[in-house]
């Protein structure tokens, strides 16, 4: 079994035990059980009208507004949820530390983290010994990390290819300079260089929150 179908599987046994939510007037399928009252549910009814790139782009939208607060990989996590409700509260907290690179320390990329963490809910492995579907997910998760990369350098235009995802190297290519997070003053010359306008990191959110509904509706399309 190809590892999409196989995390298509572990997505139509997440999805058999659907429950409501309501915000204001609307009632919205949750397939996932309840999300973080941070983010919100979104239709099913609306999104099987809704053609792939709409869906993508709205997910990118959500993931782009979402970073003005702060929090790549929130960002991204909680636009995922909104679209697919995946996930929990607690899944969308346990996102709080991975932005900046991890605790801004300019590691791992927020938003990437962030998009990870969707795809870990779709078709993550439920039970530690079972070595197969960890397998299969991580081959799904290595595709999408692929495909950041890939589309993070067609859209800022990059030169050359980019070889890491690290938030430090990004940065560079970004901002022409890395930028400590961990300094306050640091950080506050991210912000005054623009770190938080549409076109820069929120953009890397969008990216990352786009390539993982691209992954999740391909699973959800194989089952």
């Amino acid at each position: 079994m190809a590892p999409a179908e196989a995390c298509a599987l572990a997505f139509a046994r997440s999805s058999t035990c659907p429950a409501l939510c309501s915000h204001g007037s609307v009632r919205s399928v949750m397939l996932f059980g309840p999300v973080s009252p941070a983010v919100e549910c979104f239709p099913i009814a609306k999104e099987a009208t809704m053609s792939v790139d709409e869906i993508v782009t709205t997910v990118e939208r959500v993931a782009q507004e979402n970073d003005k607060y702060s929090g790549c990989a929130q960002a991204v996590l909680g636009a995922l949820q909104s679209q697919f409700a995946i996930g929990d509260a607690e899944s969308f907290r346990a996102a709080t530390i991975l932005s900046g690179g991890v605790a801004r320390r300019g590691e791992s990329c927020g938003a990437l983290l962030g998009a990870l963490m969707g795809i870990g809910l779709v078709c993550g492995r439920d039970d530690m010994k079972d070595t197969a579907a960890y397998g299969k997910a991580v081959t799904e998760a290595q595709s999408v990390v692929d495909d950041f990369k890939a589309r993070l350098q067609h859209r800022f235009g990059f030169t050359d290819s980019l070889t890491t995802t690290l938030c430090r190297d990004i940065h560079v290519r970004i901002f022409g300079r890395a930028y400590d997070l961990a300094s306050d003053a640091d950080r506050e010359a991210f912000l005054q260089a623009g770190g938080h306008d549409a076109d820069k990191c929120p953009l890397v959110c969008a990216i990352a929150a786009g390539v993982a509904a691209r992954a999740i509706l391909a699973m959800k399309k194989d089952v």
